[in-house]
């Protein structure tokens, strides 16, 4: 059976890198659009806008101009806090279902052995 290379394989589930991030704002800089961005570094369009998104800054180019524009390191501390927001359960919420669930068990066995 012969495998056939498909051009808009995109990586699911992966988070994007800081060198991805930093060609982002390179191709963008460029005047790339997202879907041919996304295209080279074979991830969707839509990753590529939701990442512009979360790294847009306010660039000063002059003294009295500014612009908008994709910042790699905005998008990557963005990226940080966000996760870092991310919590795994703490210890007291699995021991209070464990002795919640423990209670329980016990309850129903008292009541099938009397």
């Amino acid at each position: 059976m012969r495998r056939i290379e498909d051009n808009n394989y995109t990586r699911k589930c992966k988070h994007l890198g800081w060198e991805e991030r930093i060609q982002i704002e390179t191709l963008q800089r460029e005047g790339l659009s997202t879907t041919l961005i996304g295209n080279r570094l074979q991830r969707s369009a839509r990753t590529i806008r939701r990442e512009i998104n979360r790294g847009w800054v306010l660039h000063r180019t002059g003294k009295y101009t500014v612009e908008y524009r994709y910042s790699a390191d905005r998008g990557q501390s963005v990226y940080e806090a966000r996760m870092s927001a991310k919590t795994p359960r703490s210890i007291f919420q699995v021991d209070s279902q464990r002795e919640f669930f423990e209670r329980f068990i016990s309850m129903n066995r008292s009541c099938i052995i009397d």
